[in-house]
């Protein structure tokens, strides 16, 4: 995938708007650039459009990163420059590897192209923003990629934990934090309180969404379960669903 859709991408890329801002002078930009190389494991959900334009097809992004958030929501229209576009497609989330990073760097953003590791090789990106020192990159290009797989970064955790989170499945016992290693960013979360005790009730997503490549539309189901119930940051139940394949 790595020839042709680059391409395709970084042609989409040319056509948006730029906007004056600092930028990151080139000793810092060659330090970035190998932040990026090797393989990487994804801290959150990184979900891309699959767009066809007078390039071909290519990726753009959907999450917009800075050094103290990430933003689902600000990118969450389909590119207004693509002929076509297909539906969000969150084919990658935590946990999941990727590879063959490349960066370019413009006024306004850094874009951070990134290619799956087989069997989920579609390729994604991520926009940098607010990014005007290295620091500030490696402050918000931590808070999407871990260099270890994401159980192996706490060695506290109980082995059984650590196991269920290597499968991508979520068991009872499990924290906030713990569980979103797995479902990534929930559709929805409702506040609740059991017995006085605060908690919260996550609808974790059940579809992929759909992804163009080679003219072909794919969609997949994550698995996840339909429902997850915390009481007091503690997964106390789970309803519904299989564990992803």
């Amino acid at each position: 995938m790595r020839g042709v859709f680059a391409i395709a991408t970084f042609g989409l890329l040319l056509l948006a708007p730029w906007s004056a801002e600092a930028q990151l002078d080139k000793n810092a930009q060659k330090e970035a650039k190998a932040m990026v190389e090797g393989r990487h494991y994804l801290r959150i959900d990184l979900p891309c459009w699959y767009v066809a334009g007078g390039f071909g097809i290519g990726v753009e992004p959907v999450v917009e990163v800075s050094p103290t958030a990430v933003d689902y929501e600000r990118l969450g229209k389909a590119p207004a420059q693509a002929t076509r576009a297909t539906s969000k497609f969150w084919g990658l989330g935590p946990n999941d590897s990727v590879q063959y990073g490349t960066l370019q760097f413009k006024p306004d953003a850094i874009i951070a192209w990134l290619e799956g590791v087989a069997p989920k090789n579609q390729e994604v990106m991520v926009r940098f923003v607010q990014i005007k020192t290295l620091d500030e990159f490696k402050t918000a290009f931590a808070r999407v990629f871990s260099k270890v797989p994401l159980q192996d970064e706490h060695p506290e955790w109980s082995a059984e934990v650590r196991q269920a989170i290597a499968k991508r499945i979520v068991i009872k016992g499990m924290t906030v934090q713990q569980a979103a290693c797995v479902i990534g960013k929930p559709m929805a979360v409702s506040p609740t309180t059991e017995n006085g005790v605060a908690g919260e009730v996550w609808v974790p997503r059940q579809e992929n969404g759909t992804m163009l490549a080679r003219m072909k539309i794919k969609s997949t189901l994550t698995g996840f379960p339909t429902m997850l119930k915390f009481v007091g940051g503690i997964l106390q139940e789970i309803m519904g669903g299989e564990p992803p394949k």
